[in-house]
C-alpha cells in the first residue's frame, strides 16, 4: 500500500476560510479517503484498510512512549481503496507545533500556524506546577498570532479599549465586533492604525527573540542536514515566515485606513 503521509499543497491552499462554516464547506470537499485514529479493536476485520503508524524519530520516542502507552496508532479507510492505492491522510487544521511533536513533520505555509505570547513570564516561572496541569489557564495567560484570524481577538480587543480615548463610543459596539479584524475600524481609524502598529511591534520583538535570521536557517537546510536538525530548523523557519506573513498583512491594513472606513 502506497501512503501518502503529508499534507497536500493544494488542501491547505484552500483552507483560507474565516468562518467556521467555511471552513467546514472547504474541509468537506478535500474529502480524505482515510483518518487516524488512536483509539478501538485496530484488529478488527471490519476495516478494508489499515496500518499501523511508526513513529521512528528518535527524538519522538519519550513523548510517543507516553502517549500511546494504552492505544495504537492506524489509519483506517473511510470508503473501499483497492489494493495498492494511494491514501490521502486528512491530519485535521492544527499549528505545526502539533504536527511536529505528534506526527514528525512540518507543514509549509501552514494558515493554521502559530506563535504564541504569554502575558507574564515571571508567573509562569514562579507557579510552573499549576500551569503543567491547568491547560486551560495557561491559555487564559497566552494570546495568539497568525492562524486564520491572524490576530487574537483578544489582544486585539484589548488594544483597541485601551487606544480608545472616547468610552461611549467602545460602548456601543459589542464584543464580537471588538474582537474581529475585518475591512472596518469600529473605533475609528486613528485607533485602528495604533492598535495595529502595537502588534506590528509585537510580531517584530518576536522575530528578535530567535537566534537566527531566516537567511541562516534557509542556509542550514540547503546544506542538507539530519533529519532531526532539518525538522527543527523547518520547524523555526515557518514561525518566521508566518510573522513576516502578518506584519505584511497589518501594513498593508494600516495603509488602507481612511475616514470613511470608520463605523464608529
Amino acid at each position: 500500500m502506497a501512503l501518502r503521509v503529508g499534507l497536500e499543497q493544494s488542501a491547505y491552499e484552500a483552507l483560507e476560510a474565516t468562518s467556521e462554516v467555511a471552513r467546514a464547506a472547504k474541509l468537506k470537499s478535500f474529502s480524505p479517503n482515510a483518518r487516524i485514529v488512536q483509539e478501538g479493536d485496530v484488529e478488527s476485520p471490519d476495516m478494508s484498510v489499515k496500518a499501523i503508524v511508526k513513529h521512528v524519530l528518535v527524538i519522538f520516542l519519550l513523548y510517543d512512549a507516553a502517549m500511546h502507552l494504552l492505544v495504537e496508532d492506524a489509519v483506517v479507510a473511510e470508503t473501499q481503496i483497492d489494493q495498492n492505492a494511494a491514501v490521502t491522510l486528512n491530519y485535521g487544521c492544527y499549528p505545526n507545533d502539533f504536527y511536529l511533536l505528534d506526527y514528525g513533520f512540518v507543514v509549509t505555509s501552514n494558515p493554521y500556524d502559530q506563535v504564541e505570547l504569554s502575558y507574564d513570564v515571571f508567573l509562569y516561572e514562579s507557579e510552573p506546577d499549576i500551569f503543567c496541569y491547568d491547560p486551560d489557564l495557561v491559555t487564559a495567560f497566552q494570546v495568539s498570532l497568525g492562524g486564520p484570524d491572524i490576530v487574537d481577538g483578544r489582544l486585539l480587543a484589548a488594544l483597541r479599549v485601551l487606544l480608545a480615548a472616547d468610552p461611549e463610543t467602545v460602548g456601543k459596539h459589542d464584543l464580537k465586533t471588538l474582537m474581529s479584524l475585518g475591512t472596518e475600524a469600529p473605533l475609528g481609524p486613528t485607533v485602528e492604525a495604533s492598535a495595529l502598529r502595537t502588534v506590528l511591534a509585537l510580531c517584530a520583538i518576536a522575530l528578535q527573540h530567535f537566534h537566527t535570521k531566516i537567511m541562516d536557517d534557509q542556509a542550514v537546510l540547503k546544506g542538507e542536514p539530519p533529519l532531526t536538525t532539518q525538522l527543527a530548523v523547518q520547524f523555526r523557519l515557518q514561525k518566521k515566515l508566518m510573522l513576516v506573513d502578518i506584519m505584511q498583512n497589518l501594513s498593508r491594513r494600516i495603509k488602507t485606513l481612511a475616514p470613511e472606513k470608520s463605523t464608529a
